[in-house]
């Protein structure tokens, strides 16, 4: 395992000492761009827990409690998602995966070193867009130097492993059970699973009770309703319990939520080792299994498509049709599609929920209204930019190694941006 995780060290460093001019501007400009993206996120964050802070003490450390565990709780879902689907390229559809099993390897040592692999390659950016969170919380609340360097180290650790531990052994049972070609059928399975886990977490934060105390009948109720824990059940709940109480100096508490998360991620992980030593080779044999491949042509390949858009260029057209072809046939494509339909479905559905007009009439009614208003438009924007960075932005190499057939068409490159931009914008 040790050379394993040599080679890929390598790998890296042959790469940096290999880039030129343009790879270290493109680096300084990505960045620079992250430190902007992160520093505006903890300016953001250090203005609200600011203005919480100066609500009532009780409301205001309730909210900051709530808040933090909504951020952890996203994070938990993203992190269990992108796991999955890292772990399936990188542990079965990885191509130099031959070669490492032609050696005189153990399998659980090739299994191991990729899942530290894909352990840091999906959970770095989510970390990376935390840790100002984190240390915007501690300094509202006044945390002190451990908290920095290790308290929030003790807690984001177990909670990253045991989204990868989870996603790992999912992926393994998937990968044993499924053969690992009929994709199709895995990233349907792992859509629906992925709106249900999201309709559920919703459903317990249930947000409208918060700002809806007519519908409780007493106001400590209402207090011991607000107060209530977020998803007690699920790690992202301990991980910001053990926050909260790291700030406040309530060590006891602290212990038991960091217990949950280290005694849940060995568990996790334990499990994952036994199954893996189990059923990966297996799982690998099946990935790498040939099959024949039969295209059954469906109604949208015999659908007429030139008669449809006989209002465009003829050359504009073919484009379009194989676009739209492409990403029919492409399961990742239209799965991933499906996952961002169902965030904004879930997200309109709760806003209009939201009993906004049943407010009580006070001076910060008008700033919650306009505060949802404001929400709504950078959600707008969230899933625009989510749909252009997963379609728009590849939509050019996304024919891969047959892109020579359309540089051998008459086809100007202009004509090929012109006609991405309008189907994307379309």
């Amino acid at each position: 395992m040790a050379l394993i995780l040599k080679v890929i060290a390598s790998q890296y460093k042959n790469r940096a000492a290999r880039a030129g001019r343009n790879d270290v501007i493109r680096a300084a400009f990505l960045i620079l761009i992250g430190s902007a993206l992160l520093s505006s996120v903890y300016g953001i964050f250090i203005k609200i827990l600011k203005y919480f802070n100066n609500l009532d003490p009780i409301f205001g450390s309730i909210l900051t409690i709530k808040l933090l565990a909504m951020v952890l709780l996203s994070f938990f879902s993203m992190l269990l998602l992108s796991n999955v689907v890292i772990a399936i390229s990188m542990m079965f559809l990885s191509d130099d995966l031959i070669l490492l099993f032609s050696q005189p390897i153990k399998p659980m040592s090739i299994y191991l070193t990729r899942y530290i692999h894909a352990t840091v390659n999906s959970s770095l950016m989510v970390f990376l867009m935390g840790f100002p969170i984190f240390i915007a919380y501690g300094i509202i609340g006044g945390a002190g130097l451990p908290y920095y360097f290790i308290w929030i180290a003790l807690i984001i650790i177990p909670f990253i492993m045991i989204c990868s531990s989870a996603s790992a052994l999912v992926t393994l049972l998937l990968m044993y059970f499924f053969p690992a070609r009929k994709t199709k059928d895995i990233f349907l399975l792992l859509s629906i699973g992925f709106i249900c886990m999201l309709v559920i977490l919703f459903t317990s934060l249930n947000p409208s009770k918060f700002i809806n105390p007519n519908e409780i009948m007493e106001f400590a109720e209402y207090i011991q309703a607000l107060n209530a824990p977020t998803a007690p059940y699920l790690p992202s709940a301990w991980a910001s319990e053990a926050l909260v109480r790291a700030v406040n100096g309530s060590w006891p508490k602290f212990y038991l939520n960091l217990f949950k998360l280290w005694g849940t991620a060995a568990a996790l992980f334990g499990a994952m080792l036994f199954t893996a030593s189990k059923i990966y080779r297996q799982g690998w044999w099946r990935a790498q299994e040939s099959q024949e491949v039969r295209f059954k042509k469906g109604w949208f390949d015999t659908f007429s498509w030139e008669s449809l858009f006989k209002f465009i260029p003829v050359n504009m057209r073919q484009l379009l049709i194989k676009d739209l072809k492409t990403i029919r046939r492409d399961t990742a494509q239209w799965s991933q599609l499906l996952i961002l339909v169902s965030i904004a479905i879930i997200y309109v559905f709760s806003i209009h929920n939201l009993p906004i007009e049943r407010l009580p009439q006070t001076k910060y009614t008008s700033l919650v209204r306009d505060l949802v208003f404001f929400l709504n438009i950078g959600f707008g924007g969230f899933i625009i930019s989510a749909v252009a960075a997963r379609f728009v932005f590849p939509s050019i190499s996304m024919a891969g190694k047959a892109h020579w057939l359309i540089k051998m068409a008459p086809i100007s490159p202009r004509m090929l941006i012109v006609q991405k931009f309008w189907s994307n914008f379309v």
